[in-house]
């Protein structure tokens, strides 16, 4: 993909393309859309939004009106017209996403509504979705400028988390924002971060999402100015999306004479095969966080569905906003016991601590070892436990409510991670059961 910024017709396919993914008959009214390596495909209900892509930046620049993704909004064809680009995922993950923008809210529209936002979404449906993002609007009655501290979670028309909110300038700081879903099971955790390496989480609950879910960023507006957003740092599952550099053709230096030939050639026998061209293979960047340091020995903890080889080149770093990257330290992966990376601090200039970035180059990397979890609800311990144990994972029982009438105690009523969910092989399993039922007061 070119370094130039390619504006991304959105006047091309879609229709089919989304029913026939299983998505929900909602989401195929799209029909505008183009695919954008590494981010996904655009969807822009409206047609009149800008989508642009170039060296791992996506930027996305709404026109004055009203673009939102919000069951609630009064105007029914503006609920989900907001422009995103998104991916159809399965199962566990975590996304992130750097975002920046000019947040300062305009004078309302006539119907007094003024808001700005972009982030991040997963969906399964307009019916259920759950949003991260940067947003800001201007209270309908009193007129004041706010600024959302917590995800949106709608399901069926009925929002069902509890919102946290600040005052425009008290929460969020400069034009940038990094922006972290990760899903565990049924549960969904979100975090913030205003310099990319030291995190705050902002909510964690359990939502009814189906398994595969749509994931990727949006932008939401409604001004009476134009509306731009920045996407930068998008890793899913631990990896970065980048742009690949183009081929260089390489020239050939002038006067350059071609090494002469021999006149003949001896002939190869009949059973050797010619060596293939070598063919460059790139490198993947794995990427997590340091877990603990002993001395010159770190954990990493990574969500990347791969692992390195033992050798392979680690990088411990922070991201600086309007920099980058500034690296920490430097090394290399010792072992890998499990889904557990450790490390070996060779140089630093400064000091390694836990929460850090990781970014490990790994040449050939290995598909992480992982087991489905079994459904546990409604076994009784003993069983939940063989179970746990045949699949290759480690339970832990907790005692919780007493026993409901014609239900047992020691039964099992929640658990996570959530039945068909991945884990690593000797990955621990909570398992709520059943305590032993009230007994019934006496009889007077």
């Amino acid at each position: 993909m070119s370094h130039r910024a390619r504006p991304y017709s959105l006047w091309t396919i879609l229709g089919s393309l989304l029913l026939a993914s299983g998505f929900s008959a909602v989401h195929a009214d799209y029909v505008r859309a183009a695919n954008i390596q590494g981010w996904g495909t655009t969807v822009d209900p409206d047609g009149d939004c800008q989508i642009t892509e170039s060296a791992g930046k996506l930027t996305i620049k709404l026109p004055t009106g009203e673009h939102d993704f919000f069951m609630g909004n009064p105007t029914p064809d503006k609920r989900f017209n907001a422009p995103r680009v998104w991916q159809r995922v399965e199962g566990d993950f975590t996304v992130q996403v750097k975002v920046s923008a000019d947040w300062t809210l305009t004078p309302p529209l006539a119907n007094g509504r003024s808001f700005r936002g972009a982030g991040l979404v997963v969906s399964d449906s307009e019916k259920q979705y759950y949003r991260l993002e940067r947003v800001y609007f201007r209270h309908l009655n009193a007129g004041t400028h706010h600024c959302l501290t917590t995800p949106t979670y709608d399901l069926n028309e009925r929002r069902v988390n509890k919102m946290g909110m600040a005052g425009a300038t008290e929460f969020f700081k400069g034009r940038s924002t990094w922006l972290r879903i990760e899903r565990r099971g049924q549960q969904f955790i979100s975090s913030i971060s205003h310099d990319g390496s030291s995190w705050q989480q902002t909510a964690a609950f359990n939502t009814g999402m189906h398994r595969t879910v749509h994931v990727g960023v949006l932008a939401l507006s409604g001004s009476t100015q134009d509306f731009t957003a920045d996407f930068e740092d998008f890793r899913l599952n631990g990896k970065l999306v980048r742009t690949a550099q183009p081929p260089q053709a390489q020239p050939t230096p002038p006067n350059a004479t071609p090494p002469a030939q021999p006149q003949s050639q001896p002939t190869p026998p009949t059973n050797t095969q010619p060596t293939p061209p070598a063919t460059a293979q790139a490198a993947t960047e794995i990427e997590g966080k340091v877990a603990s340091v002993a001395d010159k020995t770190i954990t990493v903890e990574t969500t990347s569905d791969l692992l390195p080889a033992i050798g392979d080149k680690l990088t411990v770093f922070v991201e600086i906003p309007g920099v980058g990257r500034a690296s920490v330290a430097s090394g290399k992966v010792t072992s890998i016991d499990g889904g557990a990376i450790r490390g070996q601090i060779e140089s630093s200039s400064g000091t390694v601590k836990p929460g850090q970035l990781v970014a490990v180059v790994a040449p050939n990397p290995t598909k992480r070892n992982v087991v489905k979890v079994p459904s546990l609800i409604g076994k009784n311990a003993t069983d939940a436990k063989k179970l746990l144990g045949a699949a290759g994972l480690t339970a832990e029982f907790k005692i919780g409510s007493p026993a409901p009438p014609g239900a047992s105690a020691y039964t099992v009523y929640l658990q996570a991670p959530a039945a068909n969910s991945t884990a690593a092989p000797g990955d621990k399993v909570d398992v709520m059961i059943y305590a032993e039922p009230k007994e019934e007061a006496a009889a007077e």
